[in-house]
This record gives structure tokens, sequence and C-alpha cells, in this order.
């Protein structure tokens, strides 16, 4: 895998181009609107607008101008160190409308304060109040300078912090014209990073993952860890997707992008590689995961990347992963990956031990694959759990894990999709801490679709006989092995999603 460092040519705010020109902020604003200083804004979803700036054409532009620039840095009275820009953010939000340095100097000059008085020095007797006249006694004098200079402070400090950014901190973060941009829950714009080329969340990507969030480098703080396909929607690029990470500020840390090679006998597959989802570890030690998925339906793999930016394969099969969830409990470190597996056709979810070794799906097709840096483990457990005929006869395709959660109770809940286009949730079922799988329950939308076929002679039987009813057959593979497990299935008109535990009747230990 190769990995690029942050490094740009871009100046992202008026402070960032006023340090690169060695000026003040409202000079740079001048120049932009008498000297043609070429400045671009990009507009955001909340009507703002956010400055952006080539360092190369900004250059130029100071080569045609070096003379006026220099005098107009000289009248500023700008220093030669300009503290550099700490974030990329919208101009409602940096107060690019600051005054400088020198020009906040002269409003310290002016004779007010809050607090009504005077500025004064220690010689001043003589304090005028209306038609009031009279001395200031020697003793009195201490207590008037000390709180002159309690209100010069204060009003210093009035000064300062009326112009800091009202920070806000991101929750989400959306691609949106060439940009990422980091929002608060009202959809606030906080900060913005232009890509400066097409781009969007890959097509593979569940609504719900689009983004994860999480302490990735150990420090305290949360980074966002975002998937960006450069691949034009519907168009099968050479180009693999990437994801980047920010920290909480908008600054990019890292850019993740894969550079794998998969061999089969005389079949060898290195891309492109779709990002399908994406997760953070919820605990320490810190931790990325990212599944790629071949754009051919071959082979997928979830990459891990620790907080000092270490890479490798921790997981490899066939199929498409849909779904990545860090589970911990009662001392137990596991990642739950979860989609579908191609051979089978048929959902599936593999359940990794983090302590143990990277692993692959345990099956002979598997088995003669070879990469560098290739897993040779195996899962601590694998669930399959069968496409119903109702979305084999409605879609011929295979059902799917589209999602899955971490309950209140500790237990996994895993959200099976009934694939295609529609990805209706079909069945949802529960693993256990202990990994006991507890009993299914079929959707609304899963029986909505049963009467559907049945109006349509599809389907010969009624809800009431259907013979996946009561019971499904799942498969378990653990301890070297595969089992059949019989699971109870019920049938709910109204099924709460992730909600909690559901009732277990009819356990398959999954030893």
């Amino acid at each position: 895998m190769s990995e690029t460092r942050s490094g740009s040519d871009g100046l992202h705010s008026w402070k960032d181009i006023a340090a690169h020109l060695n000026c003040s902020v409202r000079s740079a604003q001048r120049w932009e609107a008498t000297r043609g200083l070429p400045v671009q804004r990009i507009a955001t979803p909340d009507g703002g607008q956010i400055i952006y700036a080539d360092r190369r054409a900004i250059d130029a532009w100071k080569g045609r101008h070096a003379s006026d620039a220099a005098s107009g840095a000289v009248r500023d009275g700008t220093g030669t160190n300009p503290a550099p820009p700490d974030v990329v953010v919208s101009d409602a939000l940096l107060h690019d409308d600051l005054p400088s340095s020198s020009d906040r100097s002269a409003e310290h000059r002016k004779p007010t304060s809050p607090t009504g008085l005077a500025p004064t020095t220690a010689s001043a007797a003589v304090v005028a109040s209306g038609d009031w006249r009279g001395r200031v006694t020697a003793a009195g004098r201490p207590v008037l300078a000390v709180l002159v200079l309690a209100a010069g402070v204060g009003f210093g400090i009035w000064l300062v912090t009326r112009g800091l950014p009202r920070w806000q901190t991101p929750v989400r973060v959306i691609l949106e014209d060439a940009s990422v941009l980091a929002l608060t829950q009202s959809g606030r714009l906080v900060w913005a990073w232009p890509l400066g080329r097409v781009s969007h969340s890959p097509a593979s990507l569940a609504p719900k993952n689009r983004f994860a969030v999480g302490d990735l480098d150990g420090d305290g703080r949360d980074e966002f860890a975002v998937p960006v396909s450069w691949a034009a929607l519907r168009d099968v690029s050479q180009v693999s997707d990437e994801t980047l990470v920010f920290d909480a500020r908008g600054r990019l840390t890292r850019v993740i992008k894969p550079d794998v090679r998969v061999r089969d006998q005389g079949r060898t597959w290195e891309g492109p590689w779709r990002v399908s989802a994406v997760a953070i570890a919820t605990a320490p030690p810190a931790r990325l995961w990212i599944a790629f998925n071949h754009h051919t339906s071959g082979p997928t793999f979830v990459l891990e990347v620790d907080s000092r930016g270490t890479r490798r394969i921790r997981y490899l099969q066939a199929g498409v992963i849909r779904a990545l969830t860090h589970w911990q409990h009662g001392g137990r470190d596991l990642l739950a990956i979860g989609g579908v597996e191609q051979r089978l056709q048929t959902a599936a979810v593999a359940v990794l031990d983090l302590d143990a070794a990277p692993a692959r799906w345990p099956g002979r097709h598997t088995s003669a694959w070879s990469c560098a840096h290739c897993p040779t483990g195996t899962p601590l457990a694998v669930l399959t759990i069968p496409t119903s005929h109702v979305t084999h006869d409605r879609l011929r395709s295979s059902s799917m894990v589209a999602a899955m959660a971490v309950t209140p109770a500790g237990s996994l809940s895993i959200d099976v999709s009934s694939g295609g286009s529609s990805m209706a949730l079909e069945t949802q079922a529960v693993l256990t801490p202990d990994l006991v799988l507890t009993r299914s329950e079929r959707s609304n939308d899963h029986w909505a679709a049963h009467r559907v076929l049945e109006a349509e002679g599809i389907l010969d039987h009624g809800v009431d006989a259907c013979p996946e009813a009561d019971a499904i057959d799942v498969q378990l593979w653990t301890r070297g092995e595969w089992t059949q497990h019989r699971i109870a299935t019920a049938r709910q008109d109204a099924l709460p999603r992730v909600a909690g535990d559901l009732s277990a009747t009819g356990k398959a230990q999954l030893r």
C-alpha cells in the first residue's frame, strides 16, 4: 500500500494568502479588488464561500507587482515571519475582516474603555468630571492606577476575543462540488478542503457509511476517514478509490490507496479497487479498517492502518464486503465483517480475533490465492445466512449483510438485505458476545414482497404455509469445520432495527 502525506500548492484562506504575501489581510483583500490578485471563491451549502488561491498564481502575480506589494507591506507594518493559518474554514468562521496588528494598535490608543475610565499615567494628578475639579490625594493614586490597568487589560482581552473564530466541532462530512465539507449537526460549515477535480463518494458505500470518525492517531481527538472515488459514476476507471484522513480542524494528514495484486494460477487482479466500507476502532489501540472490492466482484480485502501509518491486509475473501464493525465485549477484541460470499452466493459474516493473525475465508478456492503479505490465518467464526426464496424469485440475486451494529447489551445486530438495487431489509439476527446466534426475524418488507409474488402467481403458497416462516438453516464454520443449524424465525409485521437484543428461542452455539 502506498501513502501520500499532505502537501499542496493551495492557499485556503485570506490569512494564508496574506501570510504568503507577507502583508495584512486587508491589504490582500484590497489588492484583489484593485490590482487583480488571483483569488477564487467556492460556494458552500450554507450560503457562504471558501477562499482559495493557487500558490504559483500568487507568486506570478507578486512578480508582476513586486514593488507595489513590498511598499504596501511596509505601509501596513506587517512582520517578516507571519504565522501560518491553522485551519481551512469559511470566511464566516475565520472572521478574515479582523484588523491588522497595526490597526489593532490604533484601536488600543483610542481614549475610550469599557469602564469609561480615561487613560492616565503615573504623573496624572487631576481628574475632570463635569464641573467637579479637585486633586487626587497621594493615597488614592495607586487605587486609580490599578483600576485603569484592570480596565486596560479587560479592554485588550475583549478586543482580541471578539474576533476569534467561533469554532464548532464537526460531526459529519460530505463530498460536494469537488470539495470535502465538514458540517455541524445543524449543517453549519466548519471547514472545507478543495479536491481540485471531480470526485464523489464511492457508489459501493452504504449511505450511512460515507465516512468514519474516531481517534485514529491516539491523541484524544477525533479524525475523519473519507473515501473518495475519482471515477465518473457508472464508469469503470483504472484509478482506484482512495481514503483521505483529516483531523478535526480540517488538515489532511494521510492519503491511503491500495497497491495490491492477487494471483490465482493464471489470473491476476490488480485493480481498480473500490472502497465499500470504512470503520475506525471504538477503543484503543487506534486502528482504521477499509474494505476494498474488485470491480469484477473478484477478491475483496480489508486493509488495516494503525496510528503510526503501518498497513497490512487483515482479511481476504471472494465477493463483496458492505459492513465493518469493531466489537469489544468482556475482554474480547473482535472485528465483524459482513457482506456476500461470491462462491456460495449467500449473506455472510466473518468474525476475526484482532489479537490473532490476519485471516482469509476458510475455503479451498481462497487458499490458492497469493499476494504480497497475504493473510494465512483463519477467522474465529464464519456465519452464512441463506438467501430467501422471496429474494431469489423476485431479484434473482443473493441477499447480503448490509449493516451491523453493537447493541447496548453488547451483542451484534445483523441486518440482511435483499440485495440488488432495492437493498430492502429482509432478515435481522443477533449474535451474542459469547457467539450464540439467537432467532432471526423476517422484516415487513420481506412479507410484503411475499404477498406480491403470491398475487402474481410466482409463489404457490401463502405466508402461513411458507417453509421459511418458522425456521431457516444457517451454516457455521468454527474450529476448522462447517456445521448446519436450524434457527427459529419470527414473523412480525413491524420490526425495529438495531433496537437491542431480541428474545432467544432456539440457539446455535458458534463454538
